[in-house]
């Protein structure tokens, strides 16, 4: 997978790398050969570190009109970056950066599993994406992740719990009563 690190719940590996059979073999540039094979072309920059993948090696770039976030750097293929379709397919972006990365206004954290996911996918198997700053229903409860069934995910993953839960609800929800069960998590 682009992705570099994911968190399986339901009994899976929990480290910071790939786990088993989804990621395969990284190549001598740090990627998997099955994604370095998928990927489009193209030449851009990127501006800061990655608003939906709080890590050092996460950034947000752009390639002509078109924003992508996260973007993936590895130190062993300087001068480019990785940016994922989404973190269950194998497909993606491959960018040439034309500028050196903004490691000033990048993000600090080294990967970790401690930090919000980028993206989840619940037992049943819908999809969600952290979109920063989403819907609200009060002032410290935000709709982060926006979802394939057209419901967000709200706060964080309750990580004392296994599998992990998190409440989902409709943009348009007043009060939050049900949780969804999560599967996978994408660091």
């Amino acid at each position: 997978m682009l992705r570099r690190g994911h968190h399986e719940i339901e009994g899976f590996d929990r480290g910071d790398s790939c786990a088993g059979d989804a990621c395969g073999e990284l190549g001598g540039d740090g990627w998997n050969a099955d994604v370095r094979s998928d990927l489009q072309t193209v030449k851009g920059h990127c501006f800061s570190g990655s608003s939906r993948a709080n890590r050092n090696d996460a950034w947000r770039c752009l390639s002509k009109n078109l924003l992508y976030d996260p973007c993936f750097s590895s130190s062993k293929a300087k001068g480019i970056v990785l940016c994922p379709a989404a973190a269950w397919r194998r497909s993606g972006v491959k960018i040439i950066l034309t500028q050196g990365l903004p490691t000033k206004f990048g993000n600090k954290r080294a990967p970790s599993t401690n930090v919000r996911p980028w993206a989840m996918q619940t037992i049943s198997g819908i999809r969600c994406v952290r979109e920063g700053m989403g819907p609200f229903i009060i002032p410290t409860v935000v709709g982060d992740y926006a979802c394939t069934n057209g419901k967000w995910l709200w706060g964080q993953p309750n990580r004392k719990t296994q599998p992990w839960t998190i409440y989902m609800a409709s943009v348009t929800a007043t009060t939050l009563t049900t949780k969804a069960r999560i599967r996978i998590a994408w660091f």
